[in-house]
Formats: structure tokens, C-alpha cells, sequence
């Protein structure tokens, strides 16, 4: 199936262009992709995943054409 894939800039995934469709299997879940994006364990746990457009949790299933958002909060000061 075909999800549409965004994440903030900052986020360095070599493995995908940011705004593309990927193809995932059937019933893969938001960790799923994750994982198979390259993303470490600790980089994971620092996403906050959206799927059409609501907070989703790494345990969600994904949908074909699910809209997925990879958003890493930024700290600073």
C-alpha cells in the first residue's frame, strides 16, 4: 500500500525525499516505517509521528493512503 510521507527539515532521513509516496506492506505500523526509513532507536523515540494530521502513537496502523508526519521537536535557547 501507499502512504504520503512528510518531516520537518531537520530531520535527516537519506533514504526518502520529504513530501514523497512510499509503498509499506499491508497493516504496517507507524514503528514499521520507522524502522524501515534507517532511524535509530533513539532518534525514534524523540518523533512525535502524525497520521492525518491527529498525534498518532508508534503502535498505530497504518492505512493505504494514510498522510504520515514526522515531527522532532526542536529545544534551544
Amino acid at each position: 500500500m501507499k502512504i504520503k510521507l512528510e518531516f520537518v527539515s531537520f530531520l535527516d532521513i537519506p533514504t526518502e525525499k520529504n513530501n514523497s509516496t512510499i509503498e509499506v506492506e499491508d497493516n504496517a505500523q507507524v514503528r514499521d516505517v520507522l524502522e524501515e526509513l534507517g532511524l535509530d532507536k533513539t532518534a525514534q523515540r524523540h518523533i512525535t509521528p502524525f497520521v492525518n494530521e491527529e498525534e498518532a502513537s508508534r503502535r498505530d496502523e497504518l492505512s493505504d493512503g494514510d498522510e504520515l508526519f514526522l515531527y522532532l521537536p526542536a529545544g534551544g535557547g
